[in-house]
């Protein structure tokens, strides 16, 4: 298996090679080494887990471009997404503006489920999804002036064929061969902290409705046409279909999207309340993300907190789990649960640019310590590891690697 961590700046872009056909273990880094000539890889299956960057669309989707050098005619069956931040994936609006360049692409895509959240036995999950995915379609329009309803909305228009998987802890991904186990998001969610931030946010949201009556229409708008709401969310197949040439309809949605948009810049009030509903969004969304793990070649913890870290950790040490060739740390190694200090891994890596760099820098020392190497696309460039198979021990591995 060989896993790329592209330097994206802060964000993910990591495409997977999986395939039998490599000879021995290699480690490469961009700025240590340049770019290298590709490998020949014959019957490999490839998969993309993200592609977005805070730093902008073109940054990621300039990183696809790169991948070429790593992976020979890397051509991703698999879309992986961590979890619903536009800048997890907004390097995918670039791919989908390219038109049939890129056909053929993300057969079946992979994403978190949506977790029953119950409040005094009443589900509240799907009011809490429907809002949520309201406010980031507007923030989709206010960050890069595009009109797109979902994530789902986005990759039907590269491949509207595609097979459509939520998933769970227990839900397992299989790549050639390889079995990606899902550790998280759980199917119900009971923890008190999280129910009460998911009611909050609702009642903040409600309020924020009555105040600024366009995300009424917005919330009407996305209910009618969003394919993750009514698809995943509604089990809707016969949902109505957003047609672009409704030209009246298109107009009026874009009309209260520019109102809203040209109101954060003439209103500081109203773009901190904005600020603050986003942060409180992702707060949530970030607590739901997609866990996974691949035997004990790759553990993959999304942009969980801490709570969640430990809680993951934890029941991987009670089935004797502790050994991983590689880490993707927590939140672009911004967050920490103390529960990882009882695993340990050979490298640890971060994707990460300038934005909260004072904070992945505290964490720093904390993954040195359960690693033998920790490496960062700020300071790497791009991280490229190939691994020939899963030895039963990790152990013994430590220092035999080219670094």
């Amino acid at each position: 298996m060989k896993i790329c961590v592209m330097d994206v700046g802060h964000g993910l872009c990591m495409p997977i090679c999986v395939s039998a056909d490599f000879k021995k273990i290699e480690v490469f880094t961009e700025k240590r080494w340049g770019i290298f000539g590709k490998i020949s890889i014959e019957y490999a299956e490839h998969a993309l887990v993200d592609c977005g960057s805070y730093n902008g669309k073109e940054k990621a989707f300039y990183a696809l471009h790169r991948v070429s050098s790593y992976i020979s005619r890397y051509t991703p069956k698999y879309f992986i997404l961590s979890h619903f931040h536009s800048d997890h994936y907004n390097g995918i609006f670039c791919v989908a503006d390219k038109g049939n360049h890129w056909k053929g692409w993300f057969d079946e895509v992979y994403f978190p489920g949506i977790p029953k959240i119950y409040d005094n036995g009443k589900d509240i999950s799907n009011e809490f999804i429907l809002y949520m995915l309201s406010f980031e379609f507007f923030q989709i329009y206010n960050n890069y002036g595009i009109v797109n309803i979902d994530f789902l909305d986005l990759i039907f228009k590269i491949n509207d064929k595609c097979k459509l998987n939520p998933c769970f802890k227990g839900d397992f991904i299989k790549i050639r061969g390889k079995t990606f186990e899902i550790l998280h998001p759980p199917r119900i969610i009971k923890d008190d902290e999280v129910v009460e931030s998911v009611k909050k946010v609702i009642k903040e949201f409600k309020q924020f409705m009555k105040d600024y009556r366009e995300f009424e229409e917005i919330v009407k708008f996305v209910e009618r046409y969003s394919p993750l709401y009514n698809i995943v969310v509604q089990k809707n197949m016969k949902y109505e279909k957003f047609n672009g040439k409704k030209h009246e309809e298109t107009y009026e949605i874009l009309e209260k999207l520019k109102n809203l948009k040209d109101r954060i810049s003439e209103k500081e009030n109203f773009k901190k309340k904005i600020e603050d509903l986003d942060e409180k969004f992702r707060g949530i969304t970030d607590r739901l993300s997609l866990v996974f793990c691949c035997d004990n070649e790759l553990l993959f913890m999304g942009d969980l907190k801490p709570y969640e870290i430990n809680k993951i950790i934890k029941e991987l040490n009670s089935k004797n789990r502790k050994f991983f060739y590689v880490l993707i740390t927590p939140h672009h190694g911004t967050r920490w649960g103390y529960k990882l200090k009882d695993i340990e891994c050979i490298y640890a890596i971060s994707s990460n640019g300038e934005k909260y760099k004072d904070k992945f820098e505290k964490n720093i020392p904390k993954f040195k310590k359960i690693s033998e190497n920790y490496l960062s696309t700020l300071e790497e460039g791009d991280i490229i590891i190939s691994i020939k198979s899963t030895p039963k021990c990790l152990c013994p591995w430590g220092r035999c690697f080219p670094f």
